[in-house]
């Protein structure tokens, strides 16, 4: 059974990154040309989504070497702050659609650099950011 979910995991992850690598060529020739700053603003959101989904796609196919004993884990230096920025970019035209603001502050105590698994932690905020969201109330953390 193993085998088999491996095998599937495979396929189906080379038929999703096969048209997600044209969404992310594609933004990037887009933003190679002249574009006001909403038409970028939207780009590099089209873009940041699609490396995220990437990201998902590949931890995803990492059961199999976590099932294997293969997996290592990669720990990249990385600004924690920028990850924030990023999440909050890319979930701000949700909450402005729900007539919401979405922002992020840092102690100056916070990290400036860490090593960790940077996808891990973007997953991470986005999802804890999605919850107030998808039921709207104030909340703050």
């Amino acid at each position: 059974m193993t085998e088999l979910k491996s095998r599937f995991l495979a396929i189906m992850s080379h038929e999703i990154r096969t048209p997600l690598n044209g969404i992310i060529g594609m933004s990037e020739l887009l933003m190679s040309t002249p574009l006001d700053t909403e038409q970028r603003d939207y780009s590099e959101a089209v873009l940041n989504s699609a490396e995220a989904l990437l990201t998902v796609i590949n931890d995803i196919l990492d059961i199999s070497k976590i099932e294997a004993g293969k997996l290592k884990l990669e720990l990249l230096p990385f600004d924690p702050r920028s990850v924030v920025e990023e999440v909050v970019g890319l979930l701000a035209p949700r909450a402005a659609a729900k007539s919401l603001r979405i922002a992020s502050e840092s102690s100056r105590t916070c990290l400036a650099s860490c090593a960790a698994t940077p996808g891990v932690c973007a997953r991470s905020c986005s999802t804890s950011s999605e919850t107030p969201l998808s039921s709207p109330t104030k909340a703050r953390w």
